[in-house]
């Protein structure tokens, strides 16, 4: 959560160095552009930020307006769906109590993009526009562009436009790309933490180890990503397969996979 309180922060700072001084509201107004309901770290993110951001605003905090438009799915074939997460965490597929669309005739102070492909357009209507990124495999390709700005044009990108990345990692990338490195913004991704501690988390691992059929005194590695090549699962099978040979039969171990890909 610290992480996240950062991520806010340092996006209020850099809208309010570029609004004008001569505005009397020193309150920007924040307008997001991102995706919910489907379950995919963009959407957690999204839902989550949305959420932090309206709860300080309904409490007279940092800004004065918030709006939200939903951009398209990468994939058309992903479904908005409510059953995505067991009843203890969030409901993702519940939109966040904001208005939608931009507001009429209002300038936007920051716009916060979270999709992809990264649209690294300004927002006509608005004086910063900062998009999320995040480049796995620390090279910057065709396909993680947007429309409208060519991969040769990140190497001069409309001042109007800045980025946050998760990692110095991502950074690198675009930085190898051409991007000029005063405009990326690293900030680690934030948890929260009322999602993975409850109160009755012992009861339900022991639901979840009968339904999977793991006994109690098993000890249990999880891995929890997208199953596609940048994630170097085969590395997490291989040290895996290490520990299983050192330890079994005392004690069992096992290794949960989850994702698709």
């Amino acid at each position: 959560q610290r992480m996240q309180w950062l991520f806010l922060l340092t996006v209020v700072w850099i809208g309010l160095h570029v609004v004008s001084s001569e505005k009397k509201e020193s309150r920007p107004y924040v307008h997001f552009e991102g995706w919910r309901g489907i379950q995919h770290s963009f959407a957690v993110h999204t839902t989550n930020l949305v959420e932090q951001f309206l709860a300080r605003m309904n409490a007279g905090k940092d800004w004065r307006d918030i709006s939200f438009t939903d951009l398209p799915f990468y994939n058309k074939d992903w479904k908005d769906t409510a059953e995505i997460h067991p009843p203890y965490m969030f409901d993702l597929s519940e939109k966040p109590k904001i208005p939608t669309g931009n507001k009429k005739n209002k300038r936007k102070d920051v716009v916060i993009r979270i999709g992809f492909p990264f649209d690294l357009r300004p927002d006509p209507d608005a004086d910063l526009t900062v998009v999320f990124t995040a480049i796995e495999a620390g090279v910057v390709t065709k396909a993680h562009i947007g429309p409208g700005v060519h991969i040769r044009d990140i190497q001069d990108p409309d001042p109007r436009v800045a980025m946050i990345t998760c990692s110095e990692w991502s950074k690198v990338g675009w930085t190898r790309a051409g991007f000029p490195e005063e405009r990326i913004h690293v900030i680690p991704h934030g948890y929260n933490k009322t999602a993975f501690y409850f109160k009755d988390m012992k009861e339900y691992q022991r639901t979840l180890r009968k339904k999977l059929k793991i006994p109690p005194e098993a000890y249990v590695f999880f891995h929890n990503s997208a199953m596609v090549g940048y994630k170097n699962l085969e590395y997490v099978l291989r040290a895996f397969q290490h520990v299983h040979r050192r330890n079994y039969p005392d004690p069992e171990v096992y290794l949960l996979l989850k994702g698709n890909g």
